[in-house]
């Protein structure tokens, strides 16, 4: 029990040292709602707007009111809204989100694979922003009996 404890404390420094180390790397052309993915998978290495569907590097959505002084706007955890394209259907409430080739958004996801979340609101058409719970994580989207 004390092991995993530490483990956990030990992540958590990581991770608040990785946001410090990518402030300096959040592009001036992210917009509110967009998937932001990097070349490692993680919040250490070369931020961009995601431009690849269903893209392995996921990390998480760009978010003006999640400013700081010393984080970028990137969201990891939580709920946001994310640019959204119906690529791949309408959502309903629950279904899991990756990203799509439509530069920043994200879409149903059809197929296993990383997800940025699970949307928190069905789709309609002409929708642009879709609220989701973030929770960037590769998931199966198939259900064994």
């Amino acid at each position: 029990m004390r092991t995993f404890a530490f483990v956990f404390i030990a992540s958590t420094l990581i991770t608040q040292n990785a946001f410090a180390q990518s402030s300096q790397r959040v592009r001036p052309d992210f917009q509110h709602g967009d998937i932001v993915t990097s070349n490692t998978g993680r919040m250490d290495g070369n931020l961009a707007i995601v431009s690849e569907a269903n893209s392995d590097n996921i990390v998480g959505i760009y978010n003006e009111s999640t400013q700081s002084s010393n984080l970028p706007n990137i969201l990891i955890s939580g709920i946001a809204y994310m640019k959204f394209d119906h690529a791949n259907g309408e959502v309903v409430r629950g279904d899991l989100i990756t990203s799509s080739s439509a530069l920043g958004k994200g879409m149903k996801a059809n197929v296993s694979g990383m997800t940025i979340g699970v949307a928190l609101e069905a789709s309609s058409p002409g929708m642009e922003l879709l609220k989701i719970a973030v929770q960037p994580a590769w998931r199966s989207t198939t259900i064994e009996n």
